[in-house]
Formats: C-alpha cells, sequence, structure tokens
C-alpha cells in the first residue's frame, strides 16, 4: 500500500470516518513494514498496541463461570424476595388484618424527622406539605430548563 494512502487513512482514522476495513488495512500496513516512514511513526505504536492485545488471550472460562455464579446468586435473591412478598401476602390475606398494624403496634401514617405521626389528620398535613414543596420545586425546574432551551436556540 502506498505511504499516501497510509497518510490517508490514518487522517480518516483520527477524524473517526475510517470503516473497519480501513483500520485492518492500517493494522496490517504497521505489523507488516519494518521501515515505517519519520512522519508515519507516531501511529506506529497505537498499531502494535491494539495488534498485541488482539493476540493475547483471555481466560473465557472464568469469565464463564463468574458470570453463572452471578446468574444464580441473582436467581436465588429473587427467589428469596418472592418467597417473602408471597409470605407477607399471604400473613395479610389470612390473618385479616392490617400487616402493618400488626407489626408495627401502633400505627403510624408517616415518620417525620424520626417521630412517628399516628394522626391522619396530622399526616396528610405533612403529605400536602411535602408534595406542595415537590410541585414548586418542578416548576422551578420547568421554567428554568424552558430558559435555557430558549437560551440554546
Amino acid at each position: 500500500m502506498e505511504y499516501n494512502e497510509i497518510r490517508r487513512l490514518l487522517d480518516r482514522y483520527f477524524d473517526g470516518e475510517t470503516t473497519l476495513d480501513e483500520e485492518q488495512a492500517l493494522r496490517r500496513f504497521f505489523a507488516s513494514t519494518a521501515d515505517v516512514p519519520a512522519d508515519l511513526r507516531y501511529a506506529a505504536p497505537m498499531f502494535a498496541y491494539a495488534a498485541e492485545k488482539r493476540t493475547q488471550t483471555r481466560p473465557v472460562a472464568a469469565k464463564a463461570s463468574s458470570k453463572r455464579f452471578s446468574h444464580r446468586l441473582g436467581s436465588i435473591a429473587a427467589s428469596v424476595a418472592a418467597a417473602a412478598c408471597i409470605v407477607l401476602g399471604a400473613m395479610t390475606v389470612f390473618r385479616g388484618g392490617d400487616l402493618v398494624a400488626d407489626i408495627v403496634p401502633e400505627q403510624a401514617y408517616c415518620y417525620l424527622d424520626g417521630r412517628a405521626i399516628t394522626d391522619r389528620a396530622e399526616a396528610e398535613r405533612v403529605a400536602r406539605g411535602v408534595l406542595d414543596g415537590v410541585q414548586a420545586d418542578l416548576k422551578r425546574s420547568s421554567e428554568m430548563l424552558a430558559t435555557l432551551s430558549i437560551l440554546a436556540k
């Protein structure tokens, strides 16, 4: 391959415009040419490194067994979570009561600063306050995004 063609391919390569075949041609050139012109030597180590990495073998078996292990562990965790949901659901249905009330002696509607709120009206007031704050934050964020989109144009 002519050196001018290699220069053109390197320009395209560093602009991110080469095809896989063109990149392969560059790798072949740098792997097979011992006397690389001075103006092309800057790219030789990069393609030599890529060629070296391609020839190194990977421990495929170890990778596959670790994938199997993590897959098996994920399956076990999902099974345990599903079983817990089934047990809690069955306890709620068969006991005919409120499972939260059974677990928490005093029914707490919510917690505020670590304090249980047991009065329903107070819990609704707190929830409304929190939701109003979230709504105000969302409105401010939307206004800021609209301003940014106008500035971007």
